[in-house]
């Protein structure tokens, strides 16, 4: 299933959306359009500091989206992610534990 695009601009920030939305910044990688059983950004993961899910994008299947993310400085906003039908969240929220006011307890508690 199609969710949207992705782009990752060179100052980390990997923006979602459901159009081809480009900001007004330097753009490091275009993905372009993504299935929700893939990861474009996953070879770049070390490089994402922030996520913007732009508007709302939809998604079965957001298996290891955030898994590698290590340099995340920031909570990501789930609000504009419908996963209404989702079947496989595994290692998707696994990058909370990463933070380290965020108990491995309180990750289970919103998953």
């Amino acid at each position: 299933m199609k969710v949207g695009y992705a782009v990752l601009y060179d100052n980390g920030e990997l923006v979602i959306s459901k159009n081809h939305t480009i900001l007004s910044k330097t753009i490091d990688k275009d993905y372009g359009a993504f299935e929700d059983t893939s990861v474009p950004w996953e070879n770049d993961s070390k490089q994402i500091n922030k996520v913007n899910i732009l508007d709302q994008v939809k998604s079965n299947c957001t298996k290891n989206w955030f898994d590698d993310c290590t340099n995340l400085t920031s909570l990501i906003d789930f609000t504009n992610l419908d996963v209404s039908d989702c079947a496989d969240f595994s290692r998707m929220l696994y990058i909370l534990t990463r933070f380290k006011w965020i108990t491995e307890l309180e990750c289970i508690k919103w998953y």
